[in-house]
């Protein structure tokens, strides 16, 4: 069967709805930039909200070197580019995956976390040393910035019983999360901070 094509984009679904190539096109763009939006405001929400240190932290004695952070998460999308909100999604939450099929497609970054956040935990011997060595009290709370960590292997989770296992190929192509419970709890070790913010 030969299907008609505008631009690389096949348009025979906009055929079976009704709708004109064109305006199948304007739809799919506006689905997208609502969807962009949508993302961008829980990002926002998330960083604005970084702050507000969980009260389960406080029943708990941490030991150990780590200390516990919550790192910010990037901008979902392409910020104040001049366009009218062609701004679009930031090259840095996109990754590529290859399918079972040996294709390759892209899904949103699982992590898409900056290297700066907040204090959740500090082992108190940690903290005591750290100020009797370099003359800085390390709190609960402080803006930090750290070094680059690996991510995937530092995830730390308040809740030990709501760990990530990792989704089938199907669920993440279909807008599914890698690590749907993890909140940008990261373990890092006191000599990876670089800066108190």
């Amino acid at each position: 069967m030969n299907k008609r094509k505008i631009e690389n984009i096949d348009i025979s679904a906009a055929k079976n709805i009704g709708l004109a190539p064109a305006e199948e096109l304007k739809a799919i763009a506006e689905r997208e930039k609502a969807h962009n939006l949508k993302v961008q405001a829980e990002v926002d929400e998330y960083n604005v909200n970084i702050g507000n240190i969980d009260p389960k932290f406080t029943s708990k004695t941490f030991v150990g070197n780590d200390i516990i952070v919550r790192l910010k998460k990037e901008d979902y999308i392409i910020k104040d580019s001049g366009s009218d909100l062609k701004d679009g999604i930031k090259r840095d939450n996109q990754i590529s995956i290859q399918q079972g099929d040996g294709n390759w497609t892209t899904i949103d970054n699982p992590l898409p976390y900056i290297y700066s956040g907040v204090i959740c935990a500090i082992p108190s011997f940690v903290a005591n040393e750290y100020e009797a060595n370099s003359g800085v009290k390390l709190e609960v709370g402080m803006e930090i910035e750290i070094d680059s960590i690996s991510l995937v292997e530092s995830r730390y989770y308040l809740d030990k019983t709501k760990g990530d296992t990792r989704p089938s190929e199907q669920e993440l192509l279909k807008g599914g999360k890698m690590f749907p419970n993890h909140q940008g709890f990261f373990k890092i070790n006191i000599h990876q901070i670089e800066a108190i913010l």
